[in-house]
């Protein structure tokens, strides 16, 4: 918990990496059409596996401090309903398990969990937990939104 400490006080060195505009929607759709959807497109043969890896919530926050948590649901909106299209892939979204992305001794950093959790997510896929379907996308980027919205800093 130190170390997710540190990293949040230092969180401006974290984002320095990554400049604002590099979060806008437009930008990120751009290169995902082209680096990411391009690969899916030419591959119908390739069964994809695709997650939504647990951030933890001072991620998200982190985003919304710096102006572009917006851009960022909006561009996994984008995603979601893009790639729920292609019969050939699965989507598996971890970022909405709150008991995970809100108890921050997962964490090593802003980012980055345990090796355990990743365990857990191979579990949670091998039964087909956490899918994403065309019935459920609006749901799961609520859910999300929800539990940013309802993490106050000071609980941290």
């Amino acid at each position: 918990l130190q170390n997710v400490r540190k990293s949040w006080e230092e969180r401006a060195n974290y984002f320095s990496l990554y400049p604002p505009n590099d979060h806008k929607f437009a930008v990120l759709k751009k290169n995902f059409d082209f680096n990411f959807l391009e690969i899916i497109k030419s591959n119908p043969q390739i069964e994809f596996k695709i997650i939504f890896p647990p951030h933890s919530i001072l991620f998200f926050k982190g985003y919304e401090e710096r102006q572009v948590y917006n851009d960022i649901l909006k561009f996994k909106e984008y995603i979601l309903n893009t790639l729920i299209a292609y019969p050939n892939l699965e989507i598996y979204d971890f970022q909405i398990v709150d008991k995970i992305t809100t108890d921050l001794s997962n964490y090593k950093d802003l980012n980055h969990y345990h090796q355990m959790i990743n365990t857990w997510m191979l579990s949670r896929m091998q039964n087909n937990e956490f899918l994403v379907t065309s019935k459920n996308i609006e749901e799961h980027l609520q859910m999300l939104k929800k539990q940013v919205e309802n993490f106050h800093l000071d609980q941290f």
